[in-house]
Order: structure tokens, then C-alpha cells, then sequence
């Protein structure tokens, strides 16, 4: 026999008090993340060069800030260093990720070979929905010679198999150690980079930075990528090649259009890492090349002027604007796929068609 219910009143007294704990904690926790970028924003407009008290309000660090050559030289690198950095991880990582995807289904069911006539029309493991449909616009209508050689190509046991039924090897061992870099500490890691560049007897500089910024960025591409590809319609790429497509435009009409949220998020995370890196960069920098983190972390010793503070500013404005122009256009393209579904569905409903 279930218990009774306590009065009304006292649900809603209780749900008052869940509202108002929980409304605390998220205000603690922005409090905790938002409050130092806050202060530090404040001081930038400080007239002395302390950061303790209040002596005045002034713009005069801005205009220090916009003639000191070194601190724009430092961003300058840092920004080429990231954007170099993330986007070969984005191009190792998205290909490392797809080589070590397993895209057999998981039903241990034989699935009915195709016709060799098979086309978009045909029910089966090649029909994947009105939704979806427009992705395989390129082969649809397509017929396919030797459909059930390729559906038998396309078939592959568990992971770690390859198409042709040979098993690859260390396949596990692989997927753990790609994501190795981010449980190194990065001292151990700077350490190695050090040895590793000196034993090749590379000049220390920019192109050093890049490989040990590239290399320590690749396992967030890779696992974002992953990810998503675990959640991927598999039935979308079988369709494609059941109607004669190869593996190149698999990829590019299917894969790759699935994968590009992923990807992004991968670089932007493997930017911001990138960006702000000091313990590796220290290791693997020239005499000549100085990124903005090292810069700062070298002011500690003679103390951090507010004209950093403005810079800090600036880019934490740069930041929230990116991030406001990320959200409309993510709202655009959400907008648009809504709409390309609606019109999908009414020409699937349509008699006529």
C-alpha cells in the first residue's frame, strides 16, 4: 500500500526550498568562475600601477597596452600558434578517430544482401529514412553492378578487423594510447619534448612549439570525433555504398558533414589549451620566439602591470562575442535543418510524389 502524500503545503514548501538552494549554488559557482575575471577587469582601469585600493580611474593603461610592440608580438604568436597547432590536430585526430571506428552494426543478425539492381528505393539496411535522405542525394537513383560484393565488403566483424577480414593490430592498445598526452603531466611531457627536439638537433622556435602544442592537442580532437562518431546513424554510409559510392565520397558527402560539430568543438578546446600554455612552451621555445602565457608568467618577477589586466580584457570581450556568434549561427543552422525536415516530410507524405 503506498503512503500517503504530505499536504499541499508542504510539497510547495519543500519545492521552494529546493528552487532556492539550487538558484544558490549556481549563483556561488558563477561567483567562484566569474568574480577574478571581474577584478581583474576592474584594475585595468586603475590609475596606479598597484593593484591595491583605489586611486583613481584612467585609460592609460589601454593606450600603454596599444604601443607596447612586445605584448602584440607575444599574441601575435600565441594566436599562430593555436590556430596552427588545433587545426592539424583537427586533421590527425578526425583521421585517427574514423581509421579506429568499428561501423559494424552491433546486431549479431545476417542482414539480407541487396539486389544487384538495388536502388534508393529498396527497403533494407540501405533505407534510411526520409530524414536522412538528402545526404545520399548524390547516389540516389544510382543502379549498383555486384551490389551483393559490395554489401559483403561492406560487412566486418568486431572491432579491430579490417574490411578484407584481417585483424589489426594492437587495435586496443592504440585507441589507450592516443589519449595518453592529456594524462602526462605536462612537465614530464615538456621534459621529453626538450630531449626529444635536442636529439634531433631541431632549432628551438616556433616550429618546435607547433609539433609539441600539435601532438599534446590530437586526444581532444580524437575524443570529441569518437564520440560522435559512436552516436552516427551507421546505415548512412552502408546506403551510400550499397547505391555505388567509394570511400572517398562516403566521407565527404556523409561522414564529414556529421562530423564538422564535433571537429569544431575539438579545435576549440585544443586552441584553448594551446593558448594558454606555459609549462610545455617553456620547455620547447627559442630565445627568439615569446608567447603571450610566457610573457606574463615572466612579469611575475617584476610584477604584472594593469596594461596585461587591459589585454586580459580585451580578450575576454573577443571571447563572449565568439561565443554569442557561435550561438546565433548555431540557431541559424538549427532553424534550417528544421525546415529541410519539414520540407522532407511533406514531399515523402505527398501522393503525387
Amino acid at each position: 500500500m503506498r503512503a500517503p502524500l504530505p499536504p499541499a503545503h508542504i510539497r510547495r514548501e519543500t519545492l521552494r526550498e529546493r528552487r532556492i538552494f539550487q538558484n544558490s549554488y549556481i549563483i556561488l559557482g558563477m561567483a567562484l568562475m566569474y568574480l577574478p575575471i571581474l577584478v581583474v577587469a576592474v584594475y585595468s582601469f586603475h590609475a596606479s600601477k598597484v593593484s591595491v585600493g583605489w586611486d583613481g580611474f584612467s585609460l592609460d593603461w589601454y593606450v600603454q597596452m596599444w604601443k607596447d610592440r612586445s605584448l602584440w608580438e607575444a599574441l601575435g604568436n600565441s594566436l599562430v600558434l593555436g590556430l596552427s597547432s588545433c587545426s592539424l590536430a583537427a586533421v590527425i585526430g578526425t583521421l585517427a578517430a574514423v581509421g579506429m571506428h568499428d561501423e559494424t552494426p552491433k546486431s549479431s543478425k545476417p542482414s539480407p544482401s541487396p539486389s544487384p539492381t538495388a536502388t534508393a528505393t529498396d527497403t533494407g539496411p540501405g533505407d534510411c529514412g526520409a530524414a536522412n535522405r538528402h545526404r545520399l542525394s548524390p547516389f540516389i537513383g544510382k543502379r549498383v553492378p555486384g551490389g551483393d560484393r559490395i554489401w559483403a565488403f561492406v560487412r566486418r566483424p568486431a572491432s579491430g578487423v579490417d574490411r578484407r577480414g584481417t585483424t589489426v593490430p594492437f587495435a586496443p592498445f592504440f585507441s589507450y594510447v592516443s589519449i595518453l598526452p592529456i594524462m602526462i603531466p605536462e612537465i614530464i611531457l615538456g621534459m621529453v619534448f626538450l630531449a626529444f627536439f635536442s636529439m634531433l638537433r631541431l632549432p628551438f622556435g616556433m616550429v618546435t612549439l607547433i609539433i609539441a602544442h600539435t601532438a599534446f592537442s590530437i586526444p581532444y580532437v580524437l575524443l570529441m570525433v569518437r564520440a560522435r562518431i559512436a552516436g552516427m546513424d551507421k546505415s548512412l554510409g552502408e546506403a551510400a555504398r550499397n547505391l555505388g559510392a567509394t570511400e572517398a565520397q562516403v566521407f565527404l558527402h556523409i561522414t564529414f558533414p556529421l562530423l564538422l560539430p564535433a571537429i569544431v568543438s575539438g579545435m576549440l578546446l585544443a586552441f584553448a589549451m594551446s593558448f594558454d600554455d606555459v609549462i610545455i612552451s617553456v620547455f620547447v621555445t627559442g630565445v627568439t620566439v615569446n608567447t603571450l602565457p610566457i610573457k606574463i608568467y615572466s612579469q611575475i618577477k617584476t610584477g604584472v602591470t594593469p596594461k596585461t589586466n587591459a589585454l586580459c580584457t580585451l580578450l575576454f570581450l573577443a571571447t563572449i562575442c565568439i561565443g554569442l556568434l557561435s550561438m546565433f549561427i548555431g540557431r541559424i543552422g538549427r532553424k534550417r535543418a528544421t525546415g529541410r525536415k519539414r520540407a522532407t516530410g511533406a514531399t515523402d507524405t505527398d501522393p503525387a510524389g
